[in-house]
């Protein structure tokens, strides 16, 4: 073997053993009319290991989460006002970058209604008569 073939060979099994396969996940974050949601934080889990990756979508609600390592996610959104968004079963394998979109529900509040102040109490006083 010619120690140029052999260069090469190390060079190869080098890369291989240390260099990692990655993927990414990208998507925008939008309500349930499909309007653009900025500031949503967005949070992948690798479920095997329970290492987390997070960002912030920009102003477009846009996000991208590059360099996360293959396997198995669970992907969270949430942003105040807005009901949480969980999606599991997000497997990164060699060459798939899944676009997830992220519809967030706006959070419902107790109704005004079901508040009750307390009951007013009144107080009656004597008066004394005039003559």
């Amino acid at each position: 073997m010619k120690w140029s073939q052999l260069t090469c060979v190390c060079a190869l099994s080098c890369a291989v053993a240390f260099g990692q396969a990655v993927s990414q996940i990208s998507g925008t974050a939008k309500d349930d009319s499909g309007a653009v949601v900025p500031g949503v934080e967005i949070t992948a889990t690798q479920t095997e290991t329970g290492a987390k990756r997070s960002v912030t979508t920009d102003e477009t609600g846009s996000y991208i989460l590059p360099n996360l390592p293959l396997g198995p996610y669970r992907l969270e959104a949430s942003k105040a006002g807005f009901r949480s968004y969980v999606q599991t079963g997000i497997e990164l394998q060699v060459g798939s970058n899944p676009v997830i979109p992220v519809v967030l529900g706006v959070a419902r509040f107790p109704s005004p209604s079901k508040y009750r102040p307390p009951p007013l109490q009144w107080k009656r006083e004597a008066r004394a008569s005039v003559p």
